[in-house]
């Protein structure tokens, strides 16, 4: 039996967590290993007493354009992970207090329930020291999280970081810590079609946005982040990133163009239109992650790139002509027909919207002027309405959130928050607490 196989042979199969067109994940206990192997894991049990570390199981399809692919993903969970590592200086202990959840809806789920009650000072330290240690990034299980800087230096500087992943019976097999929920299922446990409270919308903002500034060091662009593959722990208490495989390096020369890059309602319209992209793609998904976490609803659910290009111009405003300009010229390479009509000297344009005539059932199109609209009210109104009528107090975060999304869903991705900028807004800014004299 050769050595993968032995390796692989360990874990026993608990159940499936997902299942896709390209690979399957599966929920594993790794026998014979203690609990205390990985960072805050649970254990499993089996029936002689004979317990282990629970992992995830990423299974890769058995083709060489998966094996490609696959080659690609671990070169970047590594680095991601090394450099997390490296960063925290040693294992990262976890001292997290156990977050609550007292039921349903928008004032089930408290990430920092525990944290108000401590002095702020301390709560800034014991987060910063958090962010420093894993960067809400999922772990992967064969970097040692208790490898010494040097050891990390010396790993990054050869080219081990680029060595294939284990295989099993000719499959590329990723191993992962176990988090037990993804955003998706929180919402629907916690805040099924009306979302959850603000609080832990700004827990969860500002651990995805420590994520994105590390994957911006390394110039990692994630490119498919939406609620299925930002995982939770049992807690609820931290979220972090998963499923790189759609993820690239802004320096790769391969990074033509695509109108359908990441999953469409977390779709950017630089992607849509055809136009370069770079890390900003990942800043748009995160944010409109979060709008449909504290309301409940995809905040842009087209059917099509042309449909959400419609639902983007009715709530953030018309985009910018160059924009347009840009998008036809793109297009027009791509052998494409362009979303607009560009008008004669270029200072005006028309959508061409796609529709279904209601009597034939046949597809028909049609020129349609684009009116301006003002966005910072639209978005504003649908954030008021998802927070049901709260007190002043809470209308007034409500309008920090969503001036932090209009400024986060800038549709020319030039105008966005840089993510550090982002992190430094209002809408994170923690409230005085009274002192009773």
């Amino acid at each position: 039996m050769d050595e993968s196989h032995h390796r692989t042979s360990r874990f026993r199969v608990l159940g499936i967590i997902g299942k896709g067109v390209f690979s399957s994940v599966i929920k594993c206990v790794e026998e014979g290993t203690d609990v205390g192997d990985a960072d805050g894991a649970s254990a499993e049990t089996n029936g002689n007493g004979v317990g282990g570390r629970i992992v995830a199981m990423k299974i890769i399809r058995n083709n060489e354009v998966m094996a490609k692919a696959a080659a690609k993903e671990m070169r970047i969970l590594r680095i991601l992970c090394h450099q997390s590592t490296k960063l925290a200086g040693g294992k990262a202990r976890q001292s997290r207090k156990e977050g609550r959840a007292e039921g349903g809806h928008k004032d089930g789920i408290n990430p920092e329930a525990n944290e108000e009650d401590d002095d702020d000072d301390d709560d800034a330290e014991e987060r910063e020291r958090r962010e420093r240690e894993n960067h809400n990034i999922v772990r992967l299980v064969e970097v040692d999280p208790g490898v010494s800087s040097a050891a990390a230096d010396a790993y990054l500087s050869s080219s081990a970081y680029a060595a294939p992943p284990p295989e099993f019976r000719s499959h590329c097999v990723f191993l992962f810590e176990f988090l037990p929920y993804n955003l998706r299922e929180v919402l629907s446990k916690f805040g099924k079609n009306v979302g959850i409270n603000l609080t832990a919308v700004r827990s969860y903002a500002r651990q995805l946005l420590c994520a994105l500034a590390h994957l911006e060091r390394h110039r990692v662009v994630h490119a498919d982040l939406k609620p299925d593959n930002i995982l939770v722990s049992a807690n609820f208490s931290t979220v972090k990133l998963a499923d790189f495989g759609s993820a690239f390096f802004e320096t790769d020369f391969d990074n033509d163009p695509t109108p359908y890059l990441v999953s469409r309602f977390y779709r950017p319209p630089e992607v849509i239109l055809g136009l370069e992209y770079d890390r900003m793609v990942d800043l748009w998904s995160t944010s409109v992650t979060l709008a449909e976490l504290f309301t409940g609803s995809v905040l842009f659910p087209g059917k099509t790139n042309n449909d959400m290009l419609v639902r983007f111009m009715d709530a953030m405003g018309p985009l910018s002509h160059k924009m347009v300009k840009r998008h036809a010229l793109s297009y027009s390479r791509m052998g494409l027909q362009p979303h607009f009509e560009v008008g004669i000297t270029g200072g005006t344009y028309q959508l061409r919207k796609h529709d279904v005539d209601r009597v034939t059932g046949q597809p028909v199109c049609c020129l349609v002027n684009v009116l301006s609209a003002k966005a910072d009210a639209r978005l504003a109104q649908v954030l008021l309405r998802a927070s049901k009528g709260g007190g002043a107090s809470e209308r007034v975060d409500v309008l920090k959130f969503a001036d932090f999304l209009n400024r986060c869903l800038a549709l020319d991705p030039a105008r966005r928050l840089s993510v550090r900028d982002a992190l430094r807004h209002d809408f994170f800014v923690k409230k005085k607490k009274k002192v009773n004299t």
